[in-house]
């Protein structure tokens, strides 16, 4: 804004400024306008200003391309104003302001080198084309206007995350720091902070897995579809975490092992397995049983006459399985020593627990030994 020394009032015309002595005076890209500032020496009272577009028609001449409403009852001064529709312009237009007759004029009568203001009388209505009445040198309308464009994104990180979602994403690009939304796959995101121009952050929501556009969205529209604007949700890797038994030594029951999340009561016979599991997934306990063995070419086999000579090793034969889909949390296990197709006999095991995610990703192996006795 310039410092004030206006005209008293304006005739019904639509005023604008043809070039400045500083600033910008045409849009630089597509988007919209969606508040402008008008600088008055007096109140308006109820006489109401209107913000134009005008679009260049070749030469001299320009055509009314858009107009926001009436803004009556302006205080003397800066008066912001939000328009409630955005008013779009495009790439190379320029502003003008419709000013009724009497209102107190936002022209500014002071030489202004290299400034030029500019009129047309009567108001260059919407879809008019006219050349301005009059130009005059060295004077300057007193008012600008926010200019909004479309998003455009250039690359996201990280590029990968979770179906459950969480991710804090950063989004970089052009004309972000007007963005009010952020979508993965039309799923709006949350936490959405504008850090600049090129640069706004959001965090993913929950999403089925796959790839996902994602659309940085403001007042001028959503931004287009781009090869680097892809996150890929993928199942979030399962894990098992502290795997533990109640009793490393124990007797062999009859009865079939019991799968709960909180035991009423200690088991008489037998252990109780303990994990937590994130997310849910398909559980498997795998029993091994720990037996002597002959090295022979490199493997591990059954002792016999013919490698009696051979290096003495350690086999692990699997005995048997229990699986189940676990629950997020924590999983306990009863177990007497009963699988659902053997019965562990007396000696010393080693059980292995594993959980698969529905992308059939598979997590670490848990392992625990145990032995049986008599």
């Amino acid at each position: 804004m310039l410092t004030p020394e206006k005209m008293s009032t304006c005739g019904a015309a639509t005023f604008t400024n043809l070039a400045l002595s500083s600033g910008t005076l045409k849009a630089p890209f597509d988007g919209v306008l969606t508040r402008w500032r008008v600088d008055v020496g007096a109140p308006s009272g109820i006489l109401g200003y209107k913000l134009r577009v005008l679009h260049p028609a070749g030469g001299a001449s320009y055509i009314g391309a858009g107009t926001g409403p009436a803004q009556p009852a302006l205080a003397a001064g800066v008066n912001l104003l939000t328009l409630p529709t955005p008013l779009p312009i495009q790439a190379g237009d320029i502003v003008a302001v419709d000013c009724p007759a009497g209102a107190p004029s936002p022209a500014n009568n002071a030489a202004k080198p290299g400034s030029t203001f500019a009129f047309f009388n009567p108001m260059l209505a919407d879809g008019k084309t006219a050349g301005p009445t009059n130009q005059i040198p060295g004077e300057e309308e007193l008012f600008n206007a926010d200019l909004v464009g479309v998003p455009a994104i250039t690359s996201i990180s990280p590029a990968s995350g979770s179906t459950s979602g969480g991710a804090v994403v950063t989004i970089t690009g052009t004309r972000l720091a007007d963005v009010t939304g952020v979508t993965f796959g039309g799923v709006p995101a949350t936490g959405v902070v504008p850090v600049s121009e090129t640069e706004v952050r959001a965090t993913a929501p929950a999403h089925p897995i796959g790839a996902a556009e994602v659309h940085a969205v403001n007042a001028a529209g959503s931004s287009p579809i781009v090869a680097a604007d892809l996150f890929v949700y993928v199942d979030p890797p399962i894990t098992i975490s502290g795997f533990s038994q109640s009793h490393r030594t124990w007797r062999a029951g009859s009865k079939l092992a019991v799968i709960s999340s909180s035991p009423a009561h200690k088991a008489p016979l037998g252990t109780t397995f303990s994990f937590g599991l994130d997310p849910q997934g398909r559980v498997v306990l795998a029993f091994a049983q720990k037996l002597p063995g002959r090295k022979v070419k490199g493997k591990c086999v059954p002792p016999v006459a013919k490698n009696e000579g051979k290096k003495a090793c350690g086999r692990a034969v699997v005995r048997g399985r229990l699986s189940w889909t676990g629950h997020v949390g924590t999983n306990k296990v009863y177990f007497q020593g009963r699988t659902p197709s053997s019965k562990l006999k007396p000696g010393r095991y080693t059980v292995t627990a594993t959980a698969t995610n529905s992308g059939g990703v598979q997590s670490k192996s848990k392992p625990l030994a145990f032995t049986i006795v008599k």
